[in-house]
C-alpha cells in the first residue's frame, strides 16, 4: 500500500512540474527596430528634374569686338588709334600732316589712306564719313574753312578708287570746336590736327 501510495505522489509531482513548466514558457516579444535615419532625410531631386537657365548669346557683342581688333592690327600706334561708337569704326588718324593753312593732301598720307582703303573694303561699309579737325590756332571760321578742304582732299582720294564706287563719302569741317587735348603745348597742338574716318559697319 505505502509502494502504492508513493508512485501516485510520484505521478502528480511530475504533473505538476509539467503544469507549471508551460505556464513559464518563455514567450517571443516583438522588439520595434529603430527606423533608419537616412530613410528619414528629404528625398534629393533628380538630374533630370533640375532646372538649366540657358547662357545667353554673345557672338554679336564678341563679333564687334574682333572687329576692332582686327582693324587696328593695320596700322601702327603712331598712324591711327581705332575705337568703336556704337555701330560705327572710328579711325582717327594722326600722320595726315597738311601743311599750314593748305589743304593739299600730302604724299606721305598716301600709304596710311592706302590702309584706310583696305579697312573700307573689308567692312563693306555703305557710308563714309570725313571729319577734319585743326587747333586753336588762328580764327574760327578760316579753321573750319580749311578742315572742311582737307576733308574734302581726302574724300576725293577715296572716290577716285573704283573698287570704292559702291561707297557714299561724306565729309565735313569742324574747325577747333572738337578738341581732344589742350592747345596750350606742341603736343596737344598735334593731336587736335587730325583727321577722323567714320564708317559705317553695315554688319551691326
Amino acid at each position: 500500500m505505502i509502494r502504492v501510495k508513493l508512485i501516485n505522489i510520484y505521478v502528480i509531482f511530475v504533473t505538476l512540474l509539467m503544469i507549471f513548466g508551460c505556464a513559464h514558457e518563455t514567450k517571443s516579444v516583438d522588439v520595434p527596430v529603430e527606423s533608419d535615419p537616412i530613410a528619414k532625410l528629404p528625398e534629393q531631386p533628380k538630374e533630370d528634374t533640375v532646372q538649366v537657365i540657358p547662357t545667353p548669346r554673345l557672338e554679336g557683342t564678341a563679333l564687334k569686338d574682333q572687329v576692332v581688333v582686327d582693324v587696328a592690327k593695320k596700322f601702327n600706334k603712331s598712324e591711327a588709334d581705332v575705337y568703336r561708337r556704337r555701330g560705327d569704326i572710328i579711325l582717327r588718324l594722326k600722320t595726315i600732316n597738311f601743311a599750314t593753312g593748305s589743304s593739299e593732301l600730302p604724299p606721305a598720307a598716301i600709304g596710311i589712306l592706302t590702309k584706310v582703303k583696305e579697312v573700307i573694303k573689308d567692312i563693306g561699309s555703305g557710308l563714309v564719313t570725313i571729319e577734319g579737325h585743326t587747333d586753336a590756332t588762328g580764327d574760327r571760321p578760316i579753321n573750319e574753312i580749311i578742315s572742311q578742304d582737307r576733308a574734302k582732299s581726302i574724300a576725293d582720294y577715296f572716290y577716285s578708287d573704283k573698287l570704292l564706287a559702291d561707297n557714299k563719302f561724306e565729309y565735313r569741317g569742324n574747325g577747333k570746336n572738337k578738341p581732344i587735348a589742350t592747345s596750350k603745348s606742341k603736343h596737344g597742338r598735334e593731336q587736335n590736327r587730325r583727321v577722323n574716318i567714320i564708317i559705317k559697319d553695315a554688319r551691326f
